[in-house]
């Protein structure tokens, strides 16, 4: 089992090279809970902190998806 710490790493290295599998289990570590799917979107929602609004490109998680959640990480100062 891949720890939420090593996905996150996975992330920063290479942003457009995370499987959206793995992306959703960081984003549900850092607190984020699903709120709705609708087609291929799925949105989550944390209190106090903007939506994330996911979407597979063939199993991979949306490289400026990623960056924005990377960005929501940096800015707030989310710990896993």
């Amino acid at each position: 089992m891949v720890k939420p710490k090593d996905i996150l790493e996975e992330a920063r290295a290479n942003p457009v090279g995370v499987r959206l599998s793995r992306f959703i289990k960081l984003v549900e570590a850092i607190g984020y809970r699903r709120k709705r799917q609708t087609g291929s979107h799925q949105l989550y929602e944390r209190l106090g902190f903007p939506d994330v609004n996911l979407q597979s490109d063939r199993g991979m998680a949306k490289g400026y998806q990623v960056r924005q959640v990377l960005k929501t990480i940096k800015k707030h100062g989310i710990k896993l």
